[in-house]
């Protein structure tokens, strides 16, 4: 079997005399690999800095509508506005606001928004009405995260139930003088 240390020089033979790393450098740079891998997580933190907005829709009904919104990020964000959609014959739309109060979602938080019923003005309701053949009505919640961007979160509802269920009674009894669209 072949020497790996010199008696003479007091080197290594092999390929251990190509690597000149001591005890001292070899234990440094470990050092130093364990502090950059505590580092790193934090760092990221402090790099990577926004909201992650997610919205559930739970229920409809005569009180309005409830959405879950979880900030699975790791800064606040928080919802801004509500509106319906409806459609209108020849590929136009009508959008109605909705009442929403802003709300501010903590990073890793749920939080429980209700979006109001609305009086909706009389020119606003016959446009809603004579879209009300059609089942393509959508309910928007729009959520800003924490570097200043907007996301549009798109439900899906069928008018009929949208309405009934949406607006109040004055605008109901409204829906109920008005004639048939053709």
């Amino acid at each position: 079997m072949a020497a790996s240390l010199c008696t003479h020089c007091n080197t290594y033979q092999g390929y251990r005399r190509f690597l000149n790393i001591s005890q001292t450098s070899l234990a440094l740079l470990i050092a130093l690999i364990s502090v950059t891998g505590t580092l790193i997580p934090p760092l990221a933190k402090v790099l990577f800095r926004d909201s992650h907005l997610e919205k559930n829709l739970i229920s409809i009904d005569q009180t309005g509508a409830i959405f879950v919104v979880t900030n699975s990020g790791n800064m606040p964000g928080s919802v801004i506005s509500a509106e319906v959609e409806f459609p209108l014959s020849e590929g136009r739309s009508t959008r109605l606001a909705l009442p929403v109060a802003v709300q501010i979602i903590e990073p890793g938080k749920s939080q429980l928004v209700k979006v109001t019923p609305s009086d909706a003005p009389a020119l606003l309701v016959t446009a809603i009405y004579q879209s009300l053949t059609t089942s393509g009505c959508s309910l928007r919640l729009s959520l800003l995260s924490y570097r200043g961007e907007v996301s549009k979160h798109v439900e899906e509802i069928e008018c009929d139930r949208l309405t009934s269920n949406l607006f109040t009674e004055g605008t109901k009894a409204i829906f109920a003088e008005m004639p048939p669209a053709n």
